[in-house]
C-alpha cells in the first residue's frame, strides 16, 4: 500500500500540474483571475469571435460557411431555399400604313421566366406569342398567329464531376468550336424546333440534338420545315496538348432523302502555346473534304496558315456547303502601342461543272493603324482581288481614315475610299468620303451627324448619291430619355430603286416605376414618287425579380482577382514601389469585360471552374508602356477557389 505521504505528495502534484496548465491557459486567453464570473466572460468571446475561414469566394453573406446573422428571419431563408426567380414580360404592338391603304398590324408578347433549384439548376422559359394581320384593298389578307417557347436548363449538377445543359423548342444548331469554326472556314449553323442536350466533365464534352429545321424570318418569327435533323458531337480533351472531337448528322434535305454528314477534328498545342494546330475532315455519301489551320504567336507576331480541299456534293444538315473548291491562305499582324499592321493572300480555286468555268481568284490585303498620340489614330487598307475564269476580272480597294477624340467626350472619325472596278465589257471607279461627329452637350444631351458621299462612274453614266444623319437623344437621371433621328438620301440621276428619300422617327423610354417601362416611337417615310409609309410602335415592359441566390455548393464556379501594375524594373515581379495601373480593360473569355479600379484592382467574381483565356485590352494601355511578354494569358479556375493574378505592363522598346 502506498503510504499517506506518498498520496498526499502525487495528490499534489496533480493539482501544481493542473493549475499550472489552467493558468498558462487563462493567460493565453487573457484571464488573470481563477473566477467563474470571468471565465463565462471570456467564454462569450470566444464564442463571439468570427471562424478560421470564411468563404468569400462571391459574397460572404450568402456563403456556406459563414456565421449565420443574428438578424435573419424565416422569410427570408425560406426564400434562399428555393434560389433566385425572375420574371420580364413584354408587350409590343406595331401598326404601318401606306398611302396606297395597305396596312398591317403585328402584336406580340414576349415572356421569359426564370428559377434556381438545388437539386436541377436554373430553368429558365421564353415564350412568344405573335399575332399578324394585314389589309390591302380588294384582297383578302389571311390573319396568322404563331406561338413559339424554349425552355432552358442550365448548371443541372449530375454529380462532383459532370454538369448538364438542356434545351426544348428552338434550338440553335451550336457546335463545339473545335468542330464548327477554323481560321478560314465554319461549318454552317442552323435553327430547328426539337431538343438538344449537352453534357460536360470539363475535359470531355457531349451534345444530343433532334427536331425539325426551322428558318427566323425578319420578323422573328420561325418558319418551320419537315425537315428532320438528330445530331451527336462528342468532344474529348486528352491532355494539355491534345483535343480531339467529332460529329455527325443524319438529315433530311430538300430532295426528301436522307442525307449522312460526319466530321473529325483534332487540334495540337505546343507546351508554351505558341504554336496551334488543328486538322478536320468531313465527309458524306457524295464526297469529302479536309482543312488543316495553325496559328503560330511570339511577342508581338502573330502568323496563320492554312490549305483546304471540298469535293462535290457535300452538305451539313442537309444544306449544300461549298463544294468543288480548293484554297490556301497565310496571315500576318504584328501589334505595337503605337501601331499594328495586318498582311494576308489567299488563294481560291472553284472546279468547273457542266454549266460553268473554271474560276481562280487571287486576294491580297494589306492594312496599318497608327495610334498618333492618346487623342489621335489614323491608318489604311488597301486590297486587290484578281478573278481568272471564262471572263477575267480585277478588283483594286483602297481606304484612309483618321479618327479623334477630345476630352469633353466627343468625338470624330474622317473616311475616305476609292474602288476600281474591271470586267471584260466594264469597267467601274467609285469614290466615297464619310464623315461623322459625335457631342456630348450640357444638360444630359447628346448628338451626332454622320454625311456619306458617293460618286459612281463608268462608261455609261456619272451618278452621285449623298446621304446624311443626325440622331439627338436626351438623358434623364432616372434612366428616361427622349430623342430624334433624321436620314435624307438623294441621288442624282434617279432611278425607280434609289433617288430621293426622307425618313424621320421620333422615339421615347419612360420609367414608369422601379419594374415597370414604356417605350414608343413614331416613324414616317418619305420616298422619290411621294408615297408616304407611317409606323408607330408601343412596347410595355415589366422586369421583377427576388429571393436570393443559391450557395455556392450548388454553383460549380471559382473566381479571378488580380492587379495590374507599371513593371518599372522589368522583370515581371510586382515591387513595394511600382504603381498601380487604373482604368485597363480586361475581357474574359472574348465576352466578359472589367476595368481595373484606382488601385489598379479587378475582380471576376463568378467564374465556371476549368481553363479561361484572359486578355488585356490594347487601347487602354497608356503610352509608353505595353503588355509584358512575361503574363500568361491562360488561366485556370478551380472549385471555390480565387485565381490570383499579378499582370505587368513594360516599356515600349523598339526591338
Amino acid at each position: 500500500m502506498i503510504s499517506t505521504q506518498r498520496k498526499a505528495l502525487i495528490i499534489g502534484l496533480q493539482i501544481s500540474m493542473a493549475t499550472l496548465y489552467a493558468s498558462e491557459t487563462f493567460a493565453a486567453t487573457g484571464i488573470t483571475a481563477l473566477t467563474l464570473e470571468q471565465l463565462a466572460q471570456q467564454q462569450a468571446t470566444l464564442i463571439q469571435r468570427p471562424p478560421v475561414y470564411i468563404d468569400n469566394l462571391i459574397d460572404s453573406n450568402t456563403a456556406e460557411d459563414a456565421p449565420p446573422s443574428s438578424t435573419a428571419d424565416t422569410t427570408l431563408a425560406e426564400e434562399s431555399a428555393s434560389g433566385y426567380r425572375t420574371l420580364n414580360i413584354g408587350i409590343d404592338t406595331r401598326h404601318t400604313r401606306t398611302d396606297a391603304g395597305n396596312t398591317q398590324t403585328r402584336q406580340a408578347l414576349n415572356l421569359d421566366a426564370s428559377r434556381q433549384t438545388h437539386d436541377y439548376g436554373t430553368f429558365t422559359l421564353d415564350t412568344q406569342v405573335t399575332q399578324q394581320h394585314a389589309t390591302i384593298p380588294d384582297e383578302a389578307a389571311p390573319e396568322t398567329q404563331e406561338i413559339t417557347a424554349t425552355l432552358y436548363q442550365n448548371d443541372w449538377l449530375l454529380n462532383d464531376e459532370w454538369q448538364m445543359d438542356n434545351t426544348v423548342g428552338v434550338v440553335r444548331s451550336a457546335q463545339n468550336s473545335l468542330i464548327s469554326q477554323s481560321n478560314n472556314l465554319s461549318l454552317p449553323s442552323r435553327t430547328y424546333l426539337g431538343s438538344s442536350s449537352r453534357l460536360s466533365d470539363g475535359k470531355t464534352e457531349v451534345r444530343l440534338m433532334h427536331g425539325t429545321k426551322g428558318e427566323v424570318l425578319d420578323n422573328g418569327d420561325i418558319a418551320t420545315t419537315e425537315q428532320a435533323v438528330t445530331g451527336l458531337s462528342v468532344t474529348r480533351s486528352l491532355n494539355a496538348q491534345w483535343v480531339v472531337g467529332a460529329q455527325g448528322w443524319q438529315a433530311q434535305g430538300e430532295d426528301a432523302q436522307q442525307h449522312h454528314e460526319a466530321t473529325l477534328a483534332v487540334q495540337h498545342t505546343n507546351a508554351s502555346g505558341s504554336l496551334q494546330t488543328k486538322a478536320q475532315i468531313l465527309t458524306n455519301e457524295a464526297g469529302s473534304g479536309a482543312w488543316i489551320d495553325t496559328e503560330y504567336q511570339q511577342d508581338r507576331f502573330r502568323h496563320q496558315a492554312g490549305a483546304y480541299a471540298l469535293g462535290d456534293g457535300l452538305t451539313w444538315m442537309g444544306d449544300d456547303v461549298a463544294d468543288n473548291t480548293q484554297g490556301a491562305y497565310w496571315r500576318m499582324g504584328y501589334t505595337h502601342p503605337r501601331y499594328d499592321t495586318h498582311s494576308s493572300i489567299e488563294w481560291q480555286q472553284r472546279q468547273a461543272d457542266a454549266e460553268t468555268h473554271d474560276t481562280q481568284e487571287l486576294r491580297l490585303n494589306q492594312s496599318l493603324n497608327y495610334q498618333y498620340d492618346r487623342t489621335t489614330r489614323t491608318g489604311g487598307q488597301l486590297s486587290h482581288t484578281q478573278t481568272q475564269a471564262a471572263d477575267a476580272r480585277q478588283q483594286t480597294q483602297g481606304s484612309v481614315f483618321v479618327s479623334r477624340t477630345w476630352s469633353s467626350g466627343q468625338d470624330s472619325r474622317l473616311q475616305l475610299r476609292v474602288s476600281h472596278d474591271q470586267e471584260p465589257d466594264a469597267t467601274t471607279q467609285t469614290r466615297e468620303l464619310d464623315y461623322s461627329h459625335h457631342w456630348l452637350l450640357p444638360a444630359a444631351n447628346e448628338l451626332s451627324w454622320q454625311i456619306n458621299a458617293r460618286n459612281e462612274q463608268d462608261e455609261a453614266e456619272n451618278r452621285n448619291i449623298y446621304q446624311t444623319g443626325l440622331d439627338w437623344q436626351h438623358h434623364l437621371s432616372n434612366g428616361d430619355n427622349v430623342g430624334a433621328n433624321l436620314t435624307l438620301s438623294k441621288a442624282s440621276p434617279s432611278d425607280d430603286d434609289l433617288g430621293t428619300h426622307q425618313n424621320y422617327r421620333i422615339f421615347s423610354r419612360k420609367q414608369l416605376n422601379n419594374k415597370l417601362n414604356l417605350e414608343a416611337s413614331i416613324e414616317q417615310t418619305h420616298d422619290t414618287e411621294g408615297s408616304r409609309d407611317q409606323g408607330i410602335s408601343v412596347a410595355l415592359n415589366y422586369q421583377d425579380g427576388w429571393g436570393k441566390p443559391l450557395g455556392r455548393r450548388d454553383v460549380r464556379s471559382g473566381s479571378i482577382r488580380g492587379v495590374v501594375f507599371f513593371d518599372e524594373n522589368n522583370d515581371g515581379r510586382q515591387q513595394p514601389l511600382e504603381k498601380k495601373a487604373a482604368n485597363i480593360e480586361l475581357v474574359l473569355d472574348g465576352r466578359t469585360p472589367v476595368t481595373t479600379d484606382q488601385n489598379g484592382e479587378f475582380v471576376f467574381p463568378q467564374v465556371a471552374t476549368g481553363a479561361h483565356a484572359l486578355e488585356v485590352a490594347f487601347s487602354s494601355i497608356p503610352l509608353p508602356w505595353e503588355l509584358s511578354t512575361d503574363f500568361n494569358t491562360k488561366v485556370t479556375v478551380g472549385l471555390r477557389d480565387t485565381s490570383t493574378l499579378a499582370i505587368p505592363l513594360a516599356k515600349v522598346t523598339d526591338q
